[in-house]
């Protein structure tokens, strides 16, 4: 092989090898991977933040499949003086990592900011990447000072709460203020908007049912003329809210069962014996009403429900039980301690003994024409039975 044969040789060699490292290679992510959008943003324009603005943030990542995709990453909203290193989460669904801030108070005023992601790769090197979007950040807070705030409640409970059906009212006077808005989140509202009568402003929450039992303070977030930050100021007493209705779901929280003539063994219902419920609830349950199932005409029972436990007896009077296998009762009323009551389709029914046994009924008078035959059963003592056998024991 000549000299020139081996040199165009080693030419292709160098070429092939140039190509194959080269298309190999493979870019890493740079600032046109990374999008970052803005959830309620300021006045100013969509690159405005203010308190309570969310900056999100996501990274494609443009080499998945290869030993440098990236393994973990985080994000740093230090510029918004948020985490440093806040840690992005893998999205399957857009192959994308996440990760998101929602801007506070603090001391910014007019800065410029800009998110960072730092990433580590699975071929262990790293890399850091600063989007190229920059926004214009406000998250000095408003001072509100000196503002008294009246909270009523129309509608309260037998104990002064609010309640599902009470409406609780804010109101305000001041002359600097120029919008407002009360927190009702706590108690399963929103952020009500303050109307405004000259220097008065008022707000109204309408309790709905929900699952807040507690003390609730007041707070308004009011606006001035020449920030895009509202101040905070609070009531300066709490008032008791109780939306918590009782539902067959969650109110009874342990066994519920039935007891005849106080014992727990007996499965069936003699007539005069006595008929106990014992049911286990939630404690903030103190009124239960009982419907005992032996006439359309009977009226329902209110009992007292002491601790969480509710014990009810009932003695049957003659003519009333009607045969079953199966005896059950219904508690069709609950009502809570500060005054919310069940929905009027509640009912729960309860049946059976402790050991979830059924109880029997047979209330039937016995009719001795034809073949009868005596016959002793231990749940069911000395009976008459049709072609029974005999006398049994």
């Amino acid at each position: 092989m000549n000299s020139k044969v081996r040199g165009a040789l080693l030419i292709v060699v160098l070429f092939v090898i140039a190509s194959s490292v080269l298309f190999a290679q493979t870019r890493e992510f740079d600032a046109s991977h990374i999008d970052v959008t803005l959830l309620n943003p300021g006045p100013d324009g969509p690159n405005h933040v203010i308190i309570g603005t969310t900056v999100e943030v996501e990274l494609e990542d443009p080499d998945i499949g290869t030993e440098i995709a990236v393994e973990s990453a985080t994000a740093d909203f230090s510029q918004f003086e948020g985490p440093a290193a806040e840690a992005m989460v893998w999205d399957d669904g857009d192959q994308r990592w996440k990760a998101e801030y929602t801007v506070g108070a603090g001391s910014l005023a007019d800065a410029t900011a800009k998110v960072k992601i730092t990433a580590s790769k699975e071929n262990g090197d790293g890399q850091f990447t600063q989007d190229d979007t920059e926004f214009s950040v406000n998250n000095i807070a408003t001072d509100i000072e000196d503002l008294t705030i009246d909270v009523e409640i129309d509608g309260e409970g037998p104990t002064g709460a609010a309640i599902v059906g009470s409406t609780i009212q804010v109101t305000f006077t001041s002359s600097e203020i120029i919008n407002a808005k009360v927190d009702f989140q706590a108690i399963g509202g929103g952020l009500v908007d303050m109307t405004q009568v000259d220097s008065t402003f008022t707000a109204e929450y309408l309790v709905v049912a929900g699952d807040f039992t507690g003390d609730y303070t007041a707070e308004v977030l009011a606006y001035v003329s020449g920030s895009p930050n509202p101040g905070s100021a609070a009531a300066d007493e709490a008032i008791l809210v109780d939306n918590w209705v009782p539902e067959e779901a969650d109110a009874f929280v342990g066994e519920s069962y039935l007891v005849i003539n106080d014992d727990p063994d007996q499965h069936f219902i003699h007539s005069g014996d006595p008929i106990t419920v014992n049911a286990v609830l939630d404690t903030r349950v103190t009124k239960a009403k009982i419907d005992w199932g032996y006439s359309n005409a009977r009226v329902e029972e209110e009992y007292d429900v002491n601790g969480g436990v509710l014990t009810a007896s009932y003695t049957p009077a003659d003519g009333e039980l009607q045969d079953t296998d199966d005896f059950e009762i219904a508690i069709t009323w609950l009502k809570t301690e500060n005054g919310n009551e069940s929905d009027v389709a509640f009912s729960y029914v309860i049946s059976g003994a402790q050991d979830d046994s059924p109880i029997v009924v047979d209330a039937s008078a016995p009719d001795l024409t034809g073949g009868w035959d005596l016959y002793y059963n231990p749940d069911n003592g000395l009976r008459f039975s049709p072609n029974a056998d005999s006398v049994d024991g």
